[in-house]
């Protein structure tokens, strides 16, 4: 079973919601994708590690956090694409950034898996217990952080709220961001 929730942050959200939660909570901060099984530690900050994709969007890398207490990570080799990810085996949660540029900001998320499927394929082992309240808490320090939305359904950063404000600013939710992101490449690659 997995749990998750849903924000829109500017990258100045995302690094005072990082900052909070490594001095309250104890995090560490890893990319998802790396050349080498070493893990990279995330020390810079969002929009230094923001690049500029096709459609006009700067996307803020997938990140996972760890408890601070040495958690084992297990990095895992993706073969056909050359590099290695973040197995979500791992006593880890996803912090999938949120995209943004011009008009629009998109969805991120924190999700994590609560058990993992066993060798055999034929069982669900449960994270340890200490991983799921690690993780429990996390999440609502997060969201005590953050401002709730019923319209957008989802947790809103205070800069994001103040950029949503202004004329024509819009929140783009994951299925929606897929349908742009497609529109956008075809506009882009269409033959004159």
């Amino acid at each position: 079973m997995g749990r998750q929730f849903r924000f829109y942050l500017l990258p100045s959200d995302v690094d005072h919601l990082v900052d909070d939660l490594k001095n309250i909570v104890g995090i560490r901060l890893f990319l998802a994708k790396t050349p080498t099984a070493e893990l990279v530690e995330v020390s810079t900050r969002t929009s230094e590690r923001s690049k500029l994709e096709s459609g006009g969007l700067l996307h803020c890398e997938r990140c996972y956090l760890a408890p601070d207490n040495g958690t084992r990570i297990h990095p895992k080799f993706i073969e056909q694409q050359g590099y290695w990810l973040v197995n979500t085996e791992s006593e880890v949660i996803e912090f999938d950034g949120c995209d943004y540029g011009g008009d629009i900001l998109t969805e991120g998320r924190f999700y994590y898996q609560t058990d993992v499927l066993s060798a055999s394929g034929e069982a669900l082992i449960p994270k340890s217990l200490e991983f799921v309240k690690w993780a429990e808490r996390l999440f609502r320090r997060a969201k005590r952080c953050l401002i709730w939305s019923a319209e957008s359904n989802a947790y809103i950063g205070r800069e994001a709220c103040l950029w949503k404000s202004e004329p024509g600013h819009k929140f783009i939710d994951r299925a929606s961001e897929i349908r742009l992101f497609a529109a956008r490449n075809y506009v882009s690659n269409k033959i004159p």
